[in-house]
């Protein structure tokens, strides 16, 4: 078994066996939500990140919505469209100023694969035990680092700082996306910044 399958495995035996979190039954409405849309072919398939997806890490700390990072099926021009429309026939009709869908008591994001970093978090993603009776696919806790390094807020730079502290976090994968990703020089001005 190759060391990623290893460390993939151990991070998924870990939040699925010891780091439970139930951030709620109303955002639990989401996940269902967003199988439909899979099973209706919407879309292919989907990653918790951001500040919840953090959580499924760290301990939890205040946030008032949910990312999706979400993969559209080939070839097809309208993306945005068929989703929309899935929500609204399903009651879910209230979008926010900054462009989140409230699915019952929680603004939803749904982030378009539209980078390499976003597609391989995407496609590494593992699947977390958010509720005793489900699973949720959840971005590993070292791409949701190296997303909140490229995004270069406060709050992201506090979420890293957080991540970086877990202790099965993988540094070297990390630092790999750091190179890779091409976001040395952020990581240099956040570790002279923060300490890292």
């Amino acid at each position: 078994m190759s060391l990623d399958k290893k460390i993939i495995n151990e991070v998924n035996r870990r939040l699925q066996e010891v780091r439970f979190i139930n951030p709620g039954d109303s955002l639990k409405e989401s996940f269902v939500v967003v199988e439909e849309m899979i099973k209706e072919g919407i879309m292919q398939k989907y990653a918790l990140a951001g500040a919840i997806g953090a959580i499924c890490y760290i301990e939890p700390f205040d946030t008032r919505d949910a990312d999706f990072i979400i993969e559209f099926p080939e070839g097809r021009i309208d993306v945005l469209g068929p989703l929309f429309d899935f929500l609204v026939s399903r009651g879910y009709q209230e979008v926010t100023s900054d462009g989140y869908v409230r699915v019952g008591d929680w603004p939803i994001q749904f982030v378009a694969v539209t980078s390499e970093l976003k597609q391989e978090a995407l496609d590494t993603s593992v699947r977390a035990k958010l509720y005793p009776d489900s699973t949720v696919s959840v971005v590993r806790a070292e791409y949701l680092a190296a997303e909140a390094l490229s995004v270069s807020r406060s709050k992201e730079h506090v979420r890293l700082e957080r991540l970086l502290e877990i202790p099965d976090f993988n540094r070297g994968l990390f630092d790999g996306l750091v190179k890779k990703f091409e976001l040395t020089d952020k990581w240099n001005r956040f570790s002279g910044s923060y300490g890292s």
